[in-house]
């Protein structure tokens, strides 16, 4: 694999490689048929651009942004969605289709130690380094993939979906809940992302 790298062009988003980026343009209309990660990555977009839509859901975002940077410091929110299918339902109905789920398993805060030590992307650290918490709060996607639809080979890097969003008035004025305190550690093994810089 490693040679490969050196002499091949990959898929940006598999394992798939290719004599060049000409020939990787070439297939991409075949390719992005059957490639699950750029089917994921599609989905994770799809997924930010609802929420920058969704009120409802950026209140609660909000909260849990406002809860963990007041008992932890700067950090990212993370909507962790746990299947293809519940995102599809999201992207349709908006926040009624993850309601019922635990808040605690939907929305988690990862302060940028957490971030650093699970060593995720440098630009959303950057990201969490610059937003103004009083005002906003980046948020990052991951989509736990249905691993039958998934190849054997994982997509070349781990990345963050991320984007800044603007809290609600009803989050800023909230108090600390414990209760809201998301766990620091990253599920690793079958969560997949890709990066979305995007501010609303």
């Amino acid at each position: 694999l490693a040679e490969a790298r050196m002499q091949y062009i990959s898929c940006k988003h598999c394992y798939t490689y290719y004599c060049s980026r000409q020939c990787r343009e070439y297939d991409w209309s075949k390719h992005r048929e059957v490639c699950s990660f750029s089917r994921i990555n599609t989905l994770c977009k799809k997924v930010i651009m609802k929420v920058r839509k969704d009120s409802e859901t950026q209140f609660y975002m909000s909260k849990i942004a406002r809860d963990g940077y007041s008992a932890l410091g700067r950090g990212s929110v993370n909507l962790r969605i746990n299947s293809t299918h519940t995102a599809q339902n999201y992207i349709m109905d908006g926040w009624s289709a993850i309601a019922n789920f635990q808040l605690n398993k939907l929305l988690h805060y990862y302060t940028i130690a957490a971030l650093i030590a699970e060593r995720k992307e440098p630009s959303l650290i950057t990201l969490c380094r610059q937003y103004d918490p009083t005002d906003k709060f980046i948020l990052s996607v991951s989509i736990i993939a249905d691993i039958e639809q998934c190849p054997q080979t994982p997509p070349p890097e781990a990345v963050v979906i991320r984007s800044t969003l603007p809290q609600s008035q009803n989050a800023r004025q909230s108090s600390l809940c414990p209760q809201q305190s998301a766990e620091q550690n990253f599920i690793q093994s079958d969560v997949f992302r890709s990066a979305v810089p995007t501010e609303v």
